[in-house]
């Protein structure tokens, strides 16, 4: 285990990024808890970028938060409205949304060290340059992990996608297709049909590779 040889201030951050119905809130769950077990004396959290957004323009609209965060024919509804809402408001403040969703994190796991500052962040919805640029500028001396969920047409439509001009082909769903990703992991039905042994092995490199950055910065910082 790489926790007890780390400083009890040190944080870091995992960006997912990733096309709809590709699986990033299920892969972040999965590794969220990994993180957990292995680095137990962290705080693991887990924040949304997606969520303020979403309860910002449901106040708007005078409509339930709640059904624009789930699957529901809802969110599918107004999605076309809401990113380009959200793409008004971080016209004049690119990091609106990512400090409000870094305030609102969900703690998922506490370290059983009060004393402890350490925390690993998974932020499960990364879109855009600016929002991983966001989180290397909040914690200069933090590691910062961009983890790229990648899956194929037909396995996203068997989830459920259905392709919707100005939503899938805007910067919400494509800024970062080009991007330098870290890691990448495959999340397709073969996958799920296999019981998952793959992704829990892919799962656990991350947690090694993480652990190794994180060991080696502290290093650097010495």
């Amino acid at each position: 285990m790489f926790a007890p040889l780390l400083p009890s201030s040190l944080k870091a951050f995992v960006c997912v990024s990733g096309k709809r119905k590709s699986g990033k809130d299920f892969l972040t769950l999965k590794l969220a808890s990994a993180l957990a077990n292995h680095f137990p004396d962290f705080d693991v959290s887990i924040c949304s970028l997606s969520n303020p957004l979403k309860d910002e323009f449901a106040c708007l609209r005078g409509i339930d938060a709640a059904r624009l965060k789930g699957d529901g024919p809802e969110k599918e509804r107004v999605r076309k409205e809401m990113i380009e809402f959200g793409e008004n408001l971080r016209a004049e403040d690119s990091a609106y949304f990512c400090r409000k969703a870094f305030a609102q994190r969900l703690t998922i796991h506490k370290s059983a060290d009060d004393s402890s500052n350490a925390e690993i962040v998974l932020v499960s919805d990364c879109r855009r340059p600016s929002d991983i640029a966001f989180f290397r500028r909040l914690f200069p001396t933090s590691v910062v992990l961009h983890l790229r969920v990648l899956c194929s047409l037909p396995t996203r439509q068997k989830r459920g996608f259905i392709f919707r001009s100005g939503v899938d082909d805007a910067e919400s769903e494509c800024a970062l297709d080009e991007a330098e990703w870290d890691i990448v992991v495959e999340n397709e039905e073969e996958e799920e049909k296999n019981g998952g042994k793959e992704l829990e092995r892919r799962i656990g490199e991350i947690v090694t590779e993480l652990g190794t950055r994180m060991k080696n910065d502290t290093k650097k910082s010495e």
